[in-house]
């Protein structure tokens, strides 16, 4: 979640409503979304949400980071839903 700087353009409020140019608030994600979307969200961005600035971190089923879970993209996708659910910055 750090080494993604998923905080550069998301926001943790919980709905203060103070960053409105800012991608969604990962606050309210275990109010909004389901788990299973935003899993298939990170694998492909722009295949969910045709034109999202959402960059594109695990193409073609890469990882970025290949010394974490032992490169295991689908690990690494599962720990980020894990820590969006639960919505602690």
């Amino acid at each position: 979640f750090v080494s993604l700087k998923c905080v550069s353009c998301h926001q943790y409020s919980a709905g203060d409503g103070k960053a409105a140019d800012r991608a969604p608030d990962l606050g309210l994600a275990p109010q909004r979304l389901d788990p299973a979307w935003v899993a298939s969200f990170l694998q492909d961005p722009d295949v969910m949400l045709p034109g999202t600035r959402m960059p594109q971190f695990f193409a073609g089923g890469q990882t970025p980071f290949p010394e974490l879970l032992d490169g295991d993209t689908d690990a690494q996708i599962e720990l980020l839903v894990e820590h969006l659910m639960r919505a602690q910055p």
